[in-house]
């Protein structure tokens, strides 16, 4: 579940931070 979200997350973000 947590996994989708960030995946999500980084589509919208230009730049993905982990």
């Amino acid at each position: 579940m947590e996994n989708n979200l960030s995946r999500a997350l980084e589509a919208s973000s230009p730049t993905h931070v982990i």
